[in-house]
């Protein structure tokens, strides 16, 4: 009977302690700079498009007014914009 107290406790010990490290790594890991500046051209022809005026905006409204990825209009072929 003492045998199984201690094997719950140590169970339970070990449960905890990978919780406790879950949650750390979980919060710790979320403090980092993102990768690339939000500023960052999206790809090559970026640059071109700007230089002649003809850049299409990163985010558009939707009908409720919520922002959204304009995926449309940026990847719509040169000549249409």
């Amino acid at each position: 009977m003492v045998r199984l107290a201690k094997m719950k406790r140590g169970w339970c010990a070990r449960a905890t302690a990978g919780i406790a490290v879950f949650i750390a790594i979980t919060v710790f890991s979320g403090c980092f700079d993102p990768l690339f500046p939000e500023n960052a051209q999206r790809h090559p022809y970026e640059r071109y498009s700007s230089l002649r005026g003809n850049e299409a905006q990163v985010e558009s409204e939707d009908t409720f007014g919520r922002p959204q990825a304009n995926l449309r209009e940026r990847l719509a072929p040169l000549e249409s914009r």
